[in-house]
């Protein structure tokens, strides 16, 4: 576990020094980060058979976290310069997102239920602030 918990460190690490070097968002640069430690073959990190955390660690610890440092660093001024495509990306572009999910869903995956591939579709076309922020 230890192994792990040092290669997301340096991940993260020389994701954000990277990002800053070439001069693209932090966030897009940890999600190539990550896809690099995901390709690490699990038979070089030895004893370590399954890593995950419960779901309750997530909403509880790590995204009120986030949605703090967004909060305290948003600028209402630059907020008001941005309304209309902050409403558009929070309203508008999140029903088309779960619309377009239940369509994908209902058409290639075989969710016949309308319903159902909708409420895949709700649960994951919602976007957060940290989301908006990067």
């Amino acid at each position: 576990m230890l192994e792990v918990i040092i290669a997301l460190s340096l991940a993260i690490l020389l994701g954000n020094i990277l990002a800053h070097k070439i001069r693209i968002t932090p966030a897009i640069m940890l999600i190539f980060m990550g896809l690099v430690l995901a390709l690490i073959p699990v038979h070089a990190m030895h004893e370590v058979r399954e890593v995950g955390l419960p779901p309750h660690v997530i909403l509880e610890i790590f995204l009120p976290v986030m949605l703090f440092w967004e909060t305290r660093n948003t600028s209402w001024r630059e907020v008001r310069a941005r309304l209309r495509g902050i409403l558009l990306s929070g309203t508008v572009l999140v029903i088309f997102t779960a619309f377009v999910i239940a369509w994908v869903l209902h058409t290639f995956m075989g969710i016949y239920m309308w319903h159902v591939a909708l409420i895949i579709g709700v649960a994951l076309a919602p976007t957060d602030a940290v989301a908006v922020a990067t």
